[in-house]
């Protein structure tokens, strides 16, 4: 549970016996709640926030001690192209995910001195249950996002890991701090969301 210390401290505390050391962090635990923002509960807010930027602290601040033990350790993010502009009906979320990208650019100043790189990698819609769910409930217009999305096409596990396996790899050991779109390119037109 990303938001328990305790949690995060039982995880790093068998890495640290397991292993001695830990190369690659890649913060990835998230939830969404889609609301009007009028109706949105100080619950559900303070959840999103919580899990989705809260999740990413309390991680990354517990891997530190692990990370820099390694010879090329790397913090990868998961943001999502609603850090870029409002994602409608999911104030916690968008919220949630620009803090992930401002906080990912900190770890990248203050831990670069020490070798660790942190970057973040925002995925656009991703073929998988949460965007079949927003088209089943007419939250999201499918047709529409496929229109403008330049590749024609929604996002798939494998884009994204790609992305994070270069983003932890040694060709980007001179890259930190970058939020990365893996998105189609439909943060292009940020209209996108809006019929």
């Amino acid at each position: 549970d990303v938001r328990d210390d305790e949690s995060v401290a039982g995880v790093t505390a068998t890495i640290e016996r397991e292993y001695g050391r830990l190369d690659v962090l890649v913060n990835n635990a998230g939830v969404i709640h889609r609301s009007n923002t009028q109706e949105l509960s100080t619950e559900n807010w303070l959840r999103e926030i919580d899990v989705n930027l809260g999740g990413v602290m309390r991680c990354s601040r517990a891997a530190y001690p692990l990370l820099i033990g390694s010879d090329n350790p790397s913090i990868v993010n998961l943001a999502s192209v609603g850090s870029t502009f409002g994602l409608t009906l999911r104030a916690g979320y968008t919220a949630s995910k620009t803090g992930v990208v401002g906080l990912t650019r900190e770890l990248a100043a203050e831990w670069g001195p020490v070798g660790i790189r942190a970057n973040s990698v925002a995925p656009g819609y991703m073929d998988a249950p949460m965007l079949h769910s927003g088209i089943a409930n007419k939250v999201l217009d499918e047709e529409l996002l496929l229109s403008r999305t330049p590749l024609g096409r929604f996002g798939l596990a494998e884009d994204v890991a790609a992305a994070v396996s270069f983003l932890v790899s040694r060709d980007a050991k001179f890259i930190t701090g970058i939020m990365l779109p893996v998105d189609g390119g439909i943060t292009i037109d940020g209209t996108f969301h809006r019929r």
